[in-house]
């Protein structure tokens, strides 16, 4: 047995692109040594099946048409899984047989893997995708990577240093004690830091949200959720701003009223 995988990232899925793969599945099912092999063609042994997930559910269908159906129809379409299996390679449990899977995963890890007896038509199925897939790879790369992370990091740093002190601000004036302002400072950078470890993990899952590893792309549906949410977080963000300056307000008084 011979085999190649491989991970997939950084590539837009869109219905041009859907149908272009089929068309190449279907020549690979009519050129696998099994279809080859098989003498009553009408009996097929070669099976083409696609399973997507969107909207927190699954289907499992077996035409094109269906699958361009729920992929345009979805809210959110969170994977498809692409499969060529032979009768050889259902009965063994891939132990034999020749396979082509291809798992496109909008959050999780995403793999092209073929296999084959048949060397040839193995390298024929990878090779083949593979280069179809590469055609829409995007430039999400340059989010995604550890660069990007050790940033999150150092600006949150910066961040939190400059919450202190905005914070610091605040609370000082109603604190009758020496170095008020230092002891305010401190006291939200401590509690800063406390928080940061969920924030930052928070602000990577966001990060993968808005560049994931594979981008399902529908028609306009995709950009206007993507405008929604930049309205959305717009909106987050200017009341909490409010509520951190009345939490800090509050804290100042309560820390005043507590130590005097």
């Amino acid at each position: 047995m011979y085999l190649r995988d491989e991970q997939i990232e950084n590539i837009t899925i869109n219905t041009g692109l859907l149908i272009q793969m089929h068309n190449e599945l279907l020549r690979l099912s009519q050129s696998i040594p099994e279809y080859e092999a098989n003498v009553d063609k009408e009996i097929s042994n070669v099976h083409l099946v696609y399973t997507i997930r969107f909207d927190q559910k699954g289907y499992r269908i077996f035409t094109i048409n269906d699958l361009l159906t729920n992929f345009n129809q979805a809210q959110e379409v969170e994977r498809i899984i692409i499969q060529i299996e032979t009768k050889e390679s259902l009965s063994s449990n891939r132990i034999a047989g020749s396979f082509l899977e291809l798992r496109l995963d909008k959050y999780q890890a995403s793999f092209l893997t073929t296999s084959s007896d048949n060397e040839g038509w193995m390298n024929d199925a990878f090779s083949s995708i593979r280069d179809i897939l590469l055609k829409n790879s995007n430039n999400y790369g340059y989010v995604r990577n550890s660069w990007v992370e050790l940033l999150i990091q150092i600006s949150g740093v910066f961040i939190g240093f400059a919450l202190s002190l905005w914070g610091a601000t605040k609370i000082a004036p109603s604190l009758t004690i020496e170095n008020s302002f230092l002891i305010s400072f401190l006291l939200i950078l401590l509690i800063f830091s406390n928080l940061w470890a969920q924030i930052g993990t928070r602000l990577k899952w966001i990060l993968n949200y808005f560049f994931p590893a594979i981008d399902f792309q529908r028609t306009d549906k995709d950009r206007l959720h993507w405008l929604t949410q930049a309205v959305i977080a717009g909106i987050i963000g200017a009341i909490t701003l409010y509520l951190l300056s009345e939490i800090f307000n509050y804290m100042g008084k309560v820390l005043g009223g507590f130590i005097g």
